[in-house]
C-alpha cells in the first residue's frame, strides 16, 4: 500500500520543549528527526508518552518554533 507523500507513519516519543513559549514535539524513534504537534489531543500532553500514529505533514507550516516539519495526528495509539 502506497501513502501520500504528506501522510507518515510515526513510531516516537512525545516531549515537551520549553522555547518561546513552549511546544509539543514527536521524535520519531526510526530516524530520530522531530515534528511539531498540531492540535494535540490533552491525553498526549505527558512527556515521554511513546506511540504510534499516522499523521499528515505540513511542509509549508510556518511558526515561530523552528523544530522541524508540522504533523497533525490522523490516528495512534499510545504504546506502553
Amino acid at each position: 500500500m502506497e501513502l501520500d507523500p504528506e501522510i507518515k507513519l510515526l513510531v516516537g516519543t512525545i516531549s515537551f520543549e520549553d522555547l518561546e513559549g513552549g511546544y509539543w514535539a514527536l521524535t520519531d524513534t526510526k530516524n530520530n528527526e522531530k515534528y511539531l504537534m498540531i492540535d494535540i489531543p490533552g491525553e498526549l500532553k505527558a512527556e515521554d508518552t511513546k506511540i504510534a500514529a499516522i499523521g499528515q505533514e505540513f511542509n509549508n507550516e510556518m511558526s515561530i518554533y523552528m523544530v522541524g516539519k508540522a504533523v497533525k495526528l490522523i490516528q495512534y495509539r499510545i504504546l506502553k
